[in-house]
């Protein structure tokens, strides 16, 4: 019996950062799902049976960024969550509570960092 993969959504409208991205996510050993669009990325956390990874870019989420990691909490509430960004955080960064459960990953990022972004998120 094959052992199954581990599921992760990639939200990223900057082709090249997607394809990067999405190649060492997939060294990691995840199956990746992309999206370029905030509501194609949306639909696939309804169409995933379960998320291990949700990866969003902060410009894609077009200033919704509390409402779209909340979506993601509710639907797939185990999956780990991080928003990547060229730019420093400091608009997310007052939020507060709706992301202390959330990695912020400043681009560019190597394996190095994607990995442990992704380990150190609960």
């Amino acid at each position: 019996m094959s052992e199954k993969k581990r599921q992760a959504l990639l939200i990223e409208d900057d082709k090249a950062v997607a394809l990067v991205t999405r190649s060492m996510l997939e060294f990691l050993g995840y199956e990746v799902s992309c999206a370029e669009a905030l509501q194609a990325g949306l639909q696939h956390l309804d169409d995933l049976d379960s998320l291990d990874v949700f990866v969003t870019d902060l410009s894609v989420a077009q200033g919704q960024i509390e409402e779209i990691l909340k979506e993601c909490r509710q639907r797939q509430p185990s999956a780990r969550r991080l928003v990547t960004s060229g730019r420093r955080p400091t608009a997310i960064e007052a939020t507060g509570a709706e992301l202390k459960d959330v990695a912020f990953l400043l681009k560019p990022f190597d394996i190095r960092k994607l990995r442990g972004a992704i380990q150190r998120n609960p």
